[in-house]
């Protein structure tokens, strides 16, 4: 079955309307998607014969539950949830019921994703522990088209989801991610786009009922809150890298050398002024990191507070967002500056709450107060 091309139309809405009678077209628009979905709805049935089910949403022959059911409320239906990001869409694998997402990509902009994707899937690299790169289930390539391919990934939550409750889930978060980092730039690859929506975590066995892939405070469902069953204490939790899109790979000896202004991170000093100097791009990771840590934990980011008692970290951060690469340390120097510190650290500092700054002293009390009793 030949997958179809991308739909050319760039306004909200499927099929052409025409011809409809007025309460033809009025039912039309609860069969619409936004442009971000249009590519997947149209490609829904061949991604169905690879084994691959969209929510009904993007099915060729949606209509919106609020239409056909006058007593559902529209925006408290799951079927009025959108996909976020053009490239992305969640799905469940048919075979088994697991929860994936998929990812399109154009191979002329990232000719090296699929590449890099792989090689941190597939052995040795895929079992190393130390590997922190999302694995790639598959990938789908469309027939016909020589330049888009789909990546099946794992479906992983933000960092964050569910909150972070003690430092040492804090401190286990950060090895993980500086670890995956150092492990990259082994294998003499450089991510070129390490910020805080690049990381993610696999947090799914902690929830009773699955969140919904889009809305995270909801259930998969849409109706009502996740559940959790178990914390971050109770079991471990796999951190990952994601979104090689900018990665590249720099064998032993060749230049290690780029243009300058890519990536999500606008604060990075080689960026500035216009640049063109060509700069060392896990140089540049360095930075990224440290300021993912800096904005993220240290002074708190749009709606993120900075927590409490990660003092021990400013040091090593302050070095990683040196203004002069050459006068940052190096991810194998960051890896063993990181466990010297954590290996200072008593039983109870990693045990402690994690609180963050804009707590008021009555708040803090309460919630000090029922984390130790196990109420979180």
């Amino acid at each position: 079955m030949s997958a179809p091309t991308d739909a050319t139309n760039d306004t909200i809405g499927t099929q052409s309307n025409k011809g409809l009678s007025h309460d033809e077209k009025k039912l039309d628009k609860g069969n619409s998607v936004p442009f971000s979905g249009i590519f997947w709805r149209d490609h829904e049935p061949w991604l169905k014969t690879a084994g691959y089910i969209l929510r009904s949403r993007y099915h060729p022959s949606w209509v919106a539950s609020w239409f056909t059911d006058p007593k559902k409320i529209k925006f408290g239906a799951e079927d009025y949830i959108k996909a976020r990001e053009i490239s992305l869409i969640d799905a469940t694998r048919e075979r088994d019921g697991l929860q994936v997402m998929l990812k399109k990509i154009r191979l002329q902009y990232h000719p090296a994703e699929i590449e890099i994707a792989n090689l941190f899937s597939s052995e040795p690299l895929a079992s190393d522990p130390r590997n922190h790169c999302i694995p790639i289930y598959e990938v789908l390539t469309l027939p016909g088209d020589n330049d888009t391919a789909i990546l099946v990934m794992p479906f992983l939550l933000p960092m964050d989801r569910p909150p972070f409750v003690s430092l040492g889930e804090i401190v286990e978060f950060l090895q993980q991610i500086i670890e995956g980092l150092h492990f990259m730039h082994q294998q003499n690859v450089a991510h070129c786009d390490v910020k805080v929506d690049n990381v993610m975590s696999d947090t799914r066995r902690l929830f009773r009922v699955p969140p919904h892939p889009v809305v995270s405070s909801l259930r998969h469902s849409g109706k009502g809150e996740p559940k959790l069953s178990l914390n971050r204490m109770q079991n471990s939790v796999k951190h990952y890298l994601i979104d090689f899109g900018l990665s590249n790979f720099h064998p032993p000896g060749s230049s290690r050398l780029q243009s300058p202004g890519y990536g999500g991170t606008r604060t990075v000093p080689e960026f500035q002024d216009n640049s063109t100097q060509l700069c060392d791009p896990f140089a540049v990771d360095v930075y990224c990191m440290g300021d993912f840590i800096r904005t993220r934990f240290r002074e708190g980011e749009n709606r993120s507070a900075a927590f409490n008692g990660l003092e021990f970290m400013d040091d090593l951060i302050a070095d990683m967002v040196q203004h002069d690469p050459k006068k940052r340390p190096t991810m194998d120097e960051v890896v063993e500056r990181f466990s010297a510190v954590v290996d200072s650290l008593s039983k109870w500092k990693l045990m402690s709450r994690a609180s963050t700054v804009d707590e008021t002293t009555s708040e803090r009390i309460v919630k000090n107060v029922r984390y130790w009793i196990g109420i979180y």
